[in-house]
């Protein structure tokens, strides 16, 4: 992240260079920063946040972006006939998380967390009721973008529990990102926009109408998202409006969710979790079926699993030491809250729980309880958890040898955890847009279906606002 932040100030000078003197568009300046958050609908969950800010000129510049525009021209004298030119540069972040932020595992059938980082060039032509926008970018998914430290510092500003998932997030890649924006309007009221994404981050097309009212002077519409690539065209006139756009969108590819083309979805080994308590003759666990019902990790139905867990897989333990069984493995070792620390504190000491059924049951109770918050589960009490699940029937070989089975299939899941890709996705995007010859304010708010298939607890819509200001200058 530093790096690239240091190459985007390195660069700004370099590309505001007039390389082509003889052009006869307008040099005006553009600086703009774009927020959207679901914050705004009182939400932190999918896509959660996203920042760009970008640097652009209305002219022809140098670069491999308006090279293509450039050889377009050569083929097409009607392309070449073009009312305005622009070129930027931007930076942007994107974060995604799952909807259960206290769990420091992988909540399965969920979104896992991921962080999108992206230095991009991009050009446009502008004609009299059509535009196309082209954007060549290279980003990272993954801890080197920074996702971790950044929402972390966020909820430490707003005073919230903080999100204990991170070190289970996509993995490092490199991604190179190619996209394109037509926008055709027959009115200026009315119009076309499609869309082709190619790369590492987002593979797709869409295609959809958008309608605008109000004060109208520009000749298309200006981006609707952050991750709109048309741009704000320079005015000289004052225009504000209201605007709506549906769009529809097939994506074959989302580096968010499947981190590499050799991702698959972890299923539970026919050999792994279920079979081996099985062998231990203590547990009603058989099925994944079962399982899955039980690690089916969403916040909203925790109370129903903890109640499944204790009737059918671990029945003889008592509330306070099978609860944290339950938590440790099933829940994503999830902190307590004071009441409930009480109660397990109580149910512990009142029941005279057997130690020796339990090693290091007092470091197992500390741990779960009273470690810090954002702090993950430690994979000695994981490990333990799986220990005290088997039970005091088997042999201590025996059980150390299940539960390494047990924690090896978990850990072996992590890394290539995926969710499947939802081909077909919908959005609506609404707002308003109000602008000068010097500054430009967008507000917008959207609702998009997901872009994965959730598991049966998750809202199968997501909404979010955004905002973007721009300053015009000389």
């Amino acid at each position: 992240m530093r790096l690239i932040i240091l190459l985007f100030i390195a660069l700004v000078p370099t590309f505001s260079e007039d390389l082509d003197k003889k052009s006869h568009l307008s040099s005006q300046k553009i600086f703009k920063m774009n927020w959207e958050n679901d914050l705004f609908f009182n939400s932190d969950r999918e896509y959660t946040n996203g920042v760009k800010m970008e640097y652009g000129e209305y002219r022809f510049i140098h670069s491999p972006t308006s090279w293509i525009l450039s050889g377009f021209s050569f083929l097409s004298k009607n392309f070449s006939n073009k009312k305005k030119e622009y070129n930027g540069l931007n930076l942007s972040q994107l974060m995604f998380t799952p909807s259960n932020l206290q769990r420091s595992d992988i909540s399965r059938g969920e979104r896992p967390y991921s962080a999108y980082n992206q230095l991009s060039l991009i050009s446009s032509y502008l004609w009299n009721n059509s535009s196309l926008a082209i954007e060549l970018g290279y980003g990272a998914v993954g801890p080197i973008s920074n996702g971790k430290y950044f929402q972390s510092k966020i909820h430490e500003i707003v005073n919230s529990s903080l999100p204990e998932g991170w070190n289970n997030q996509i993995p490092n890649q490199k991604i190179l990102q190619l996209n394109a924006e037509y926008q055709y309007f027959f009115l200026k009221q009315f119009g076309i926009v499609s869309s082709i994404k190619y790369g590492g981050f987002d593979s797709s097309v869409g295609v959809g109408p958008i309608f605008r009212i109000g004060n109208i002077k520009t000749d298309v519409s200006q981006g609707t998202s952050l991750n709109s690539i048309t741009p704000t065209y320079n005015l000289e006139e004052k225009e504000n409006y209201f605007y709506i756009q549906p769009k529809f969108i097939h994506q074959t590819w989302n580096g968010t969710l499947q981190a590499s083309s050799h991702s698959l979805p972890s299923n539970i080994d026919p050999n792994g979790i279920p079979y081996a308590l099985s062998t231990s003759n203590y547990n009603k666990l058989f099925s994944d079926p079962l399982y899955t019902s039980v690690s089916d990790q969403n916040s909203n139905s925790y109370y129903k699993r903890y109640i499944l867990y204790q009737d059918l897989i671990n029945p003889k333990a008592d509330f306070g030491i099978n609860y944290l069984i339950f938590s440790a493995i099933f829940n994503g070792g999830e902190i307590p809250s004071e009441n409930l620390k009480n109660l397990i504190i109580s149910n512990i000491i009142n029941t005279n729980t057997n130690n020796s059924n339990y090693p290091g049951l007092e470091y197992f109770v500390n741990q779960s309880l009273f470690r810090k918050d954002g702090e993950p589960t430690s994979p000695l009490v994981r490990f333990m958890a799986y220990n005290y699940l088997i039970g005091p029937d088997s042999g201590i070989e025996k059980k150390e040898t299940i539960a390494s089975i047990l924690y090896l299939n978990e850990f072996e899941g992590k890394k290539r955890y995926a969710v499947p890709l939802k081909n077909a996705q919908g959005k609506l995007n609404f707002g308003y847009v109000v602008q000068s010859e010097t500054w430009y304010i967008q507000i917008w708010a959207e609702l998009t279906t997901l872009e994965y298939n959730s598991n049966s607890n998750i809202p199968n819509f997501h909404r979010y606002g955004g905002v973007q200001f721009g300053y015009k200058f000389n």
